[in-house]
């Protein structure tokens, strides 16, 4: 895979199978990660295996928490510039309340 520094890589339904694959593929390429999920348990522990992968809890098949995962990774991780780094969007607010259970 080319090198993907600067780039900002949102795969949805991603905590396993090929979309956890290809999230590990492109943060060891140097992307900045965003997968989403249904699930918090299993992108956390994605999450926890490389710094440049970040999540949103979230169901892609809901449109307003799809609308609401494009807002918050677009906002959380812009694509950097000349003069604006990539910013660290390590912690994100999941898309729904997390259950208490």
């Amino acid at each position: 895979m080319q090198h993907m520094n600067d780039k900002v890589v949102l795969i949805t339904g991603g905590a396993a199978g090929i979309g956890r694959a290809a999230a590990l593929q492109f943060a060891r390429a140097g992307a900045r990660v965003v997968v989403t999920g249904r699930r918090e348990a299993p992108l956390e522990a994605l999450a926890a295996e490389h710094a440049g992968i970040d999540y949103i809890v979230a169901d892609a098949g809901k449109p307003a928490e799809a609308v609401r995962t494009i807002g918050v990774s677009s906002s959380t991780c812009p694509r950097p510039s000349a003069t604006r780094p990539a910013p660290c969007c390590r912690t994100m607010a999941p898309a729904r309340p997390r259950s208490s259970t």
